[in-house]
């Protein structure tokens, strides 16, 4: 059961010391002398692990969970939040040490989802995650598949543009809009890294084909096995 501010701040100590469990591997130690620290729990090629996140009142329960997804990240590209891989996230986007490691569009583009749905204030798992389930699901669908693999900096507008005519091709004009914007908003923020030096995605609105009629779409659906044209 996930941890509220309140459960934190009244919780005692015992005469030996326990965690309270908060969600995705997060928890508070507390000491039989009172103090309390935030720790991580995870696994790592196949071995498990923990690291602390800070101590309590210093860190609160919402930055602790953000140090929480932060490390979550880390782990789930292969770095280990323990050692000299670990960043310290304290402010929106401060990912540095990571970013100078990631190399495909897969990595990156988990590195601005986790920005984007932080800037949006969308990072916290009480709030409507319609935003997140809809960019991990397009994401899983219609752009890593094509894109996931390559480097970053080898992706070319020939590259984007085939992936966006791919949705396109099954009439899925509004959400080939959507991954159009995004993929726009990623190679933006790698420019802004200093990761890339141009964007791949830009003046693809040129090439923005006519909309399908509605009639059309309905009877085929999007993962029909029929194209449209």
């Amino acid at each position: 059961m996930a941890l509220t501010d309140a459960v934190v701040r009244i919780s005692k100590p015992q005469a030996k010391p326990y965690t309270l469990k908060d969600i995705q591997g997060l928890s508070l130690y507390i000491s039989p002398t009172g103090s309390k620290a935030w720790h991580y729990r995870y696994t790592l090629k196949g071995k498990r692990n923990r690291v602390s996140l800070g101590q309590y009142p210093d860190i609160c329960l919402k930055e602790a969970r953000q140090k929480c997804e932060d490390a979550r990240f880390l782990v789930k590209n292969g770095f280990s939040p323990n050692h000299s891989d670990c960043i310290e996230a304290n402010t929106v986007g401060e990912l540095v040490e990571l970013k100078a490691k990631v190399e495909t569009f897969e990595q990156f583009s988990g590195c601005w989802k986790l920005f984007k749905l932080r800037k949006l204030g969308l990072d916290n798992p009480y709030k409507r995650q319609s935003t997140a389930i809809q960019i991990e699901r397009y994401m899983r669908i219609d752009l890593l598949p094509g894109l996931g693999s390559i480097p970053l900096n080898e992706i070319t507008k020939a590259d984007v543009l085939k992936v966006l005519r791919n949705i396109e091709m099954w009439g899925a004009l509004s959400i080939a809009e959507k991954c159009r914007c995004w993929l726009n908003e990623i190679f933006r923020h790698a420019i802004a890294e200093g990761i890339i030096d141009t964007n791949p995605a830009a003046e693809q609105g040129l090439l923005v084909l006519p909309k399908i009629p509605f009639s059309i779409i309905r009877f085929y659906g999007r993962r029909s096995n029929q194209p449209f044209w």
